[in-house]
């Protein structure tokens, strides 16, 4: 392949591309054929037809079909041949000829521009004006005023530096210093463990046998709960969500990988023992409390459970056994209870009890 030749290939395939426009591809086009004429002798040039310039077919970036000629528009921004139809408008109501496609992206980059989150203003604020005066962009968490170095004090409990008049004493230690915003997280999940809950699951575990277990599961003849549980969550914002209808608590994700029911057991004692979440009284939940998280219709994830949970835990063991080295389940992904060889891989979603009189 000449060199020409390879310029045309380059210049067709930037015109498909929509880097360059049709009037220009035609002009290039042209003066590059008419290069390849010149170099030849008078008499090739009298024995060949005139050349003509060739339109390589395009398409629309936004509906995928093929452009007529002298029927597309360039968009004014990806700078990509459209269909007239699929023409959108600027958001800002500026008279640009885009695509449907751009507009789109300008609108959502708006919105993302105009939205503030809540309290990111004041930190950002605090941050600016620290600068303009020449002091420490350290700022406290509570009042988002400026802390001056040697005139903070650090919360005990979210290690963060605090003014000395943000700080409050502990619900349960007066001695340990906190700053106001922990004060008040702490008396929440206090208030919630000594709200009575509506529905107590049973939480002893035991050995089910398929003679009994629908009447003792309170199950239909396909294995789903005659009666679904009015949960009340709340994000604890540990990794734990707190269920105030049974008094229980929850991890929000559980166990990274499947495991055997044996296997489930220790996960959970190596959980209490390194106190995860920064809890301890972790253990397997039996049936009847995974069944309180069983939802009636599916959620956006394809499963009969609260979308504040993750979707990773698909079936999660139980501490009820069955007989002939087999135990229960629950099937978040039917939404119903099963059984199944204790070898069986299943994940773990530990709960505790955090109800107390």
């Amino acid at each position: 392949m000449s060199k020409r030749e390879e310029l045309l290939e380059k210049l067709e395939e930037r015109f498909i591309l929509g880097e360059i426009s049709e009037e220009t591809y035609k002009e290039l086009n042209a003066k590059l054929l008419g290069k390849m004429k010149t170099s030849e002798s008078p008499e090739q040039v009298k024995d060949k037809p005139e050349a003509s310039v060739v339109i390589p077919t395009q398409y629309c970036p936004v509906c995928g079909r093929s452009i007529k000629q002298e029927q597309g528009f360039q968009c004014q921004n990806c700078k990509k041949v459209c269909h007239e139809d699929c023409r959108g408008e600027h958001p800002d109501g500026k008279a640009l000829p885009i695509c449907d496609t751009c507009a789109q992206e300008e609108l959502t980059q708006k919105k993302a521009v105009t939205k503030k989150p809540a309290g990111v203003y004041k930190k950002f604020k605090s941050q600016i004006l620290a600068k303009a005066i020449g002091k420490s962009t350290q700022y406290c968490p509570i009042c988002y005023g400026f802390i001056e170095q040697g005139k903070g004090s650090e919360c005990q409990n979210c290690k963060k530096a605090c003014h000395e008049d943000c700080l409050g004493e502990h619900p349960d230690d007066k001695a340990i210093q906190i700053c106001d915003t922990c004060a008040q997280e702490v008396l929440e999940k206090k208030e919630a463990m000594t709200k009575k809950p509506v529905y107590v699951p049973r939480a002893k575990p035991t050995i089910v046998s398929d003679d009994i277990y629908l009447k003792l599961f309170k199950l239909d003849r396909s294995n789903r709960p005659l009666k679904y549980t009015e949960n009340d969550y709340e994000d604890n914002g540990d990794g734990t969500v707190t269920d105030i209808t049974t008094g229980l608590m929850w991890q929000q994700s559980g166990a990274n990988r499947g495991m055997g029911y044996y296997e489930a057991f220790d996960h959970v004692h190596k959980m209490n023992r390194h106190s995860s979440a920064g809890y301890k009284g972790w253990r397997l939940p039996t049936i009847d409390e995974l069944m309180s998280l069983l939802e009636k219709d599916k959620n956006v994830n394809g499963q009969y459970i609260d979308d504040i949970f993750e979707k990773k835990q698909k079936w999660c063991w139980s501490a009820d056994k069955h007989l002939h080295n087999k135990s229960w389940y629950v099937d978040f992904v039917a939404g119903r209870i099963s059984s199944d060889s204790v070898k069986t891989i299943n994940f773990v979603r530990a709960v505790r009890t955090c109800y107390h009189e």
